[in-house]
């Protein structure tokens, strides 16, 4: 009866020292080590300086790689081991997930990194990736979007392939905003001046821009006008509903994007 006793006892106890270990664990509490463990205690890495010094000494690496540099180009995150790999992660949804870099990091190095304990994974790479994020932006050369480059240069073609209009006073705008109203699309024609310079801006009429494109001597391609739009907004193009011009008791209403000069420069 008494063995029984101290053996449910036991087991008792040791359950509710597995309930410790785990709520310490859950919240990152310092405990007093075994005899065969090593000190643990909670370290915020935001402050600790962003270097490969720093990077390096972090448990889920565990010595296994070690890293000599870390930069940024583009979307990319680019690492350099002291070996002399380059690790690269094609984007940052790709570095912020375990599975993902584990697999990354193998492939550029041949070295498997094993698995936090699972309920621990999140936390530890999450602190990794933004240590190395932080590193990265120390060395990093951003790109523009693609549609914002893309739509940049479909202006200034179109721009050049109507003869680069420009219009010095109200009566050439009102002039311009007839001609792209009245215009036509023709798979052999001129392009109308759907893209031009006034009054120290670039103007756009979206529609017409869009239809001409979609002529053999320009794209060949209709572009969906919501990526038209978002290019426009993502170079700093402000849209004016029925903007109308006045001259001489002559006016014309027409609704058009204004934006930088330099765009079209």
């Amino acid at each position: 009866m008494n063995s029984g006793s101290a053996r449910r006892k036991t087991g008792y106890e040791k359950n509710a020292q597995q309930v410790e270990d785990e709520l310490r664990a859950k919240y990152r509490e310092p405990h007093k080590p075994n005899s065969h463990q090593g000190t643990t205690a909670s370290v915020n890495l935001e402050a600790l300086p962003a270097t490969v010094e720093t990077l390096n000494i972090l448990t889920v690496f565990g010595g296994r790689v070690r890293f000599e540099s870390v930069r940024r180009r583009g979307p990319m995150i680019i690492a350099t081991t002291t070996e002399g790999r380059e690790i690269v992660w094609p984007t940052t949804k790709e570095l912020g997930a375990f599975s993902s870099s584990q697999a990354i990091i193998a492939d550029a190095t041949n070295i498997h990194l094993p698995s936090p304990p699972h309920r621990l994974v999140k936390a530890t790479w999450d602190a990794a990736a933004a240590l190395i994020l932080r590193i990265a932006s120390g060395d990093a050369q951003t790109l523009e979007p693609p549609l914002k480059e893309e739509t940049r240069e479909l202006l200034r073609l179109m721009w050049r392939a109507a003869g680069q209009p420009l219009a010095d006073d109200s009566e050439q705008f009102i002039d311009i905003m007839r001609a792209v109203l009245r215009s036509r699309r023709d798979p052999q024609g001129t392009p109308p001046p759907c893209v031009f310079i006034a009054e120290e801006s670039a103007w756009v009429h979206a529609p017409t821009f869009r239809a001409w494109l979609f002529i053999p001597s320009m794209m060949n391609k209709l572009y969906p006008l919501a990526d038209i739009r978002n290019g426009l907004l993502l170079l700093g193009f402000t849209y004016i509903e029925n903007l109308t011009r006045g001259a001489d008791g002559d006016s014309e209403t027409c609704c058009l994007w204004r934006g930088p000069l330099d765009t079209l420069a």
